[in-house]
């Protein structure tokens, strides 16, 4: 690793165990409840995150170290009401992983067409990729909203923050829609429904925060009129 940053092999090493211990996790969540350990589209859409993940952290490592850092250690002045909607997505989140192995033992869906979960699969690729490129762009992307005052917090105005105020987000809702279809089960629609809303509820707040405590972000929304979506919202 290059001495210009004397933490990164120490970051390394902390994400690479991250990443250990989740994916095995993560097989158990899928695999367990589907009663089998042959189903394709679970295997499947493990190496795609995997890859993802890995891709991720590769090009982080090299083009801003500082994003790793702050969304696995954080720090002081999150607001208290993103902890509260944060840690509402979590169950969510579980049950529509949960539920996807569940329908793949019971049944309980009609079958996906295969292209249809490939081409999920290809949405959740978009999604990081867009995700992936807010963070690359911001060195603030924090997990949590806090003003980062001792790191010298600014509104960054480049690359997907051109188009919309919150590209990270974006790419969020298009990766956590392809998840949700891969699983290819309908019941799991409910849960990624009211994820999506309280992702909805988060951005909100949050962009109404940075406006009132993050110099120069009114002016930067006046210039970049939508959050999510041109010409919507």
């Amino acid at each position: 690793m290059n001495d210009d940053h004397p933490g990164r092999k120490a970051l390394t090493i902390e994400a690479v165990l991250r990443i250990t211990l989740s994916f095995p996790l993560l097989a158990l969540m899928l695999f367990l409840p589907a009663g089998r350990w042959d189903w394709t589209m679970g295997w499947a859409l493990i190496a795609v995150m995997l890859v993802l993940v890995c891709i991720n952290m590769a090009v982080l490592l090299v083009k801003n170290p500082e994003v790793i850092r702050e969304r696995m250690r954080g720090g002081k002045g999150t607001r208290k009401w993103d902890r509260l909607v944060a840690g509402s997505m979590v169950p969510f989140a579980l049950a529509v992983v949960l539920l996807g192995g569940l329908d793949q033992r019971f049944g309980w869906s009609p079958p996906f067409a295969p292209w249809i979960q490939v081409g999920a699969l290809g949405m959740l690729v978009l999604g990081d990729l867009i995700f992936l490129w807010a963070m690359a762009e911001n060195k603030f992307f924090a997990s949590m909203v806090r003003i980062q005052s001792e790191r010298g917090h600014y509104v960054v105005t480049g690359g997907p923050y051109r188009y919309v105020r919150h590209p990270g987000y974006v790419g969020w809702y298009i990766l956590m829609i392809g998840l949700a279809v891969a699983l290819g089960s309908l019941w799991g629609f409910i849960p990624a429904a009211v994820l999506l809303a309280l992702m909805l509820v988060r951005t909100a707040l949050e962009d109404r925060t940075l406006r009132k405590e993050l110099a120069g972000y009114q002016e930067y929304a006046e210039r970049v009129r939508y959050r999510l979506i041109p010409g919507v919202w």
